[in-house]
């Protein structure tokens, strides 16, 4: 009655392989290396940050390092972000930034107490 190749809808291209075909082989190329590019990002970055933080801050421990960002960003952000219009936000920059305080001093505290 219908002749169902005519209407047969098909959602892959004519050019699509069936069953018993194969596919032509064909090289698959070489993923590339990234890890020289990796070391010499971090060479610059750790000189970058040397020249720019002394070598003091250099020598500290990654902890060390990240409570003295936070402490830095904390101690600069009221200043930064102050705004009459909304005194809740400066409220809470200082409240942010006695936590900083505290964690440095803990963490000095702790660094001390071991040497």
């Amino acid at each position: 009655m219908w002749n169902n190749s005519i209407y047969r809808i098909s959602f892959y291209p004519p050019y699509m392989y069936t069953s018993n075909e194969r596919a032509a082989s064909y090289p698959v190329p070489v993923r590339p290396d990234f890890t020289s590019d990796r070391t010499k990002t971090a060479r610059f970055v750790r000189q970058l940050l040397t020249v720019c933080m002394g070598h003091d801050f250099m020598e500290l421990s990654m902890k060390q390092k990240a409570g003295g960002l936070y402490l830095i960003i904390s101690l600069m952000a009221p200043v930064i972000l102050f705004s009459e219009n909304h005194p809740w936000l400066s409220i809470l920059l200082v409240g942010n930034m006695a936590n900083a305080v505290r964690l440095a001093n803990r963490l000095i505290r702790k660094t001390s107490a071991r040497d």
